[in-house]
């Protein structure tokens, strides 16, 4: 399955002047969570069975999130930026937990 994603990753790269800052990836029993953040300050995230697009900011460890069109409140406004995965900031609400394993 990290093959496809990766072939995946490529194949959206190719098709856009937009070059991949960072991104994640977890792979589920239903679907996929991935995280990509583009040179051009664009993000592309998706939970499960759907995905969606938005702006973003950095500040030293911290993303804001800016979507086009947020699906509903449960999608995380800020993640954080850690060594080996990225985490939603308000991550102790179950509810809103996101944890994705980073790609090297």
């Amino acid at each position: 399955m990290k093959f496809l994603y990766i072939l995946l990753i490529v194949t959206i790269g190719s098709c856009s002047n937009r070059k991949i800052v960072y991104s994640g990836f977890n792979d589920l029993v239903v679907g996929s969570q991935s995280f990509i953040l583009y040179d051009d300050g664009t993000f592309y995230i998706e939970m499960g069975a759907g995905g969606v697009n938005g702006n973003y900011q950095i500040d030293r460890d911290i993303i804001n999130l800016k979507y086009f069109d947020k699906p509903s409140s449960n999608w995380p406004d800020v993640m954080l930026i850690r060594n080996t995965y990225f985490i939603s900031i308000d991550s102790l609400d179950k509810a809103k937990y996101l944890k994705i394993s980073r790609n090297k």
